[in-house]
């Protein structure tokens, strides 16, 4: 998890400098070590880690939380701004992690 933690947190100062597409990217890349900690941590098999419109129907009918399911629809789709994604990205983090007080201490 701690490269979840570096690029969330260059994400956050991306977004601090102006560079929105940079902290876009960078959000994006700790989603897919979020997601891949989930999927190793309760050994689920996935296609490949892409959000495809398969790979997404496989992920719903896993274990995987949903919250977690609609964050990775809700980046890939580019549906709403990089602010919001930060905070359900914490949440998120939160819950798969089991309120792991890492990101309670970094502020948005």
């Amino acid at each position: 998890m701690d490269d979840f933690v570096w690029f969330y947190g260059a994400s956050l100062e991306a977004l601090r400098n102006g560079m929105t597409m940079t902290a876009l990217g960078k959000l994006q890349r700790a989603l897919t070590y979020l997601l891949r900690y989930f999927l190793v941590k309760n050994k689920i098999l996935l296609r490949k880690p892409l959000p495809d419109e398969r790979t997404l129907a496989q992920l719903q009918k896993s274990s995987v939380p949903k919250e977690l399911i609609s964050l990775v629809k809700d980046m890939y789709e580019k549906k709403v701004g990089i602010k919001s994604l930060l905070m359900k990205t914490r949440e998120v983090y939160q819950k798969v992690t089991e309120q792991h007080l890492w990101l309670g201490q970094v502020p948005i």
